[in-house]
């Protein structure tokens, strides 16, 4: 059986105004992506989306200026 792994596509990484955005490079993964959870669910494969999430203040970031949220 396949899985798709769909990880850290979160606002803040792909979007413009994300706080830690990749820019069009990263963007131009994006329809690639899409194609791909479309073949899958039609499929009946799994898809999972990864992401790792933290509090806004979170002892673990206190060396970071910017963290990613998933808003």
């Amino acid at each position: 059986m396949k899985a798709l792994l769909v990880i850290d596509m979160l606002v803040d990484f792909i979007n413009d105004e994300g706080a830690l955005s990749v820019g069009p490079a990263g963007q131009k993964i994006i329809p690639f992506v899409k194609d791909k959870i479309e073949d899958f669910r039609k499929k009946g494969y799994p898809i999972i989306f990864i992401c790792d999430n933290h509090e806004k203040v979170s002892s673990s970031l206190h060396s970071w200026n910017k963290r990613c949220s998933n808003n």
